[in-house]
């Protein structure tokens, strides 16, 4: 398990391998290791904005939800950070599973927001809660 995590640490240094070491770890626990895969800083053809990590099926490539990570609880409430986390999952729509919602989370690995695009809301409107926006 990893050590704990300092605000002062890095975010790809530290704090992606430790999201890492966990979200690996859940898809084995799970038994979804078969089907679906992480993917670190996924790059997509004229794509010019990479994700921290995008969780996706393995068969077809399609994304299911892009995960971007901060060090700072204030950095996952920053708009600027939810309007990045958001981009991702703009830029990316077509990449993203059929007729499914297509999902951004911002998470510091102490607080995470889930958000699903939502026609041209912003962030807040995109937050989920309890299953709804």
């Amino acid at each position: 398990m990893s050590t704990w995590l300092s605000y002062k640490d890095g975010e790809v240094e530290s704090f992606h391998p430790a999201f890492e070491e966990c979200a690996f770890e859940v898809l084995d626990e799970l038994g979804l290791s078969d089907d679906l895969e992480w993917s670190h800083h996924l790059r997509t053809a004229g794509v010019s904005t990479i994700p921290d990590y995008v969780l996706r099926e393995k068969k077809s490539g399609k994304w299911l939800l892009a995960f971007e990570i901060k060090r700072t609880p204030d950095a996952v409430l920053s708009t600027r950070f939810q309007l990045q986390a958001k981009g991702y999952a703009e830029t990316n729509q077509d990449l993203f599973v059929v007729n499914k919602p297509k999902f951004f989370i911002l998470s510091n690995l102490e607080l995470t927001l889930l958000f699903a695009l939502n026609r041209e809301n912003a962030p807040t409107g995109c937050l989920l809660r309890n299953g709804v926006y």
